[in-house]
């Protein structure tokens, strides 16, 4: 098992581990549940727990609401999911976008994540919402 720390304090911080089997993930997702703002990552046996910087929660927060008036503005039906995690054993991918929005119908997989990127490196995001099948990021 490989791990890597990030430990800049302006940008979110996270551990990046490699090797890690589906069930494992399930085991530190049982284990990390109480811990309040920690967010898993996982795509092909690399997992990365990530403490996102309070400058992400605001970015996101701005960010959704010129969104969601663009949707109002141009009488488009959408329906907010929020952070709801996405991913399956088979795709070998889990994520939480920071918001996510599905758009004339109430889906499964939604039509447009939010991701707030602020440190370079780790999991391509971009591949894993592609193989989740997220048309726009």
């Amino acid at each position: 098992m490989t791990v890597a720390l990030s430990q800049n304090k302006t940008l979110d911080r996270y551990l990046t581990l490699s090797e890690i089997s589906w069930s494992q993930l399930e085991q530190l997702e049982t284990i990390l549940e109480t811990v309040e703002g920690v967010k898993l990552i996982y795509l092909d046996g690399i997992l990365e727990i990530m403490a996102p910087s309070p400058d992400r929660e605001e970015y996101k927060s701005t960010l959704s609401l010129l969104v969601e008036a663009h949707m109002r503005e141009a009488k488009v039906r959408f329906y907010k999911k929020g952070s709801s995690t996405l991913g399956s054993e088979e795709k070998k991918v889990k994520k939480e976008p920071d918001e996510s929005y599905s758009i004339g119908t109430k889906k499964e997989i939604p039509d447009l994540a939010i991701e707030i990127v602020l440190t370079s490196g780790g999991i391509d995001k971009l591949q894993l919402y592609q193989r989740l099948g997220v048309p726009e990021i």
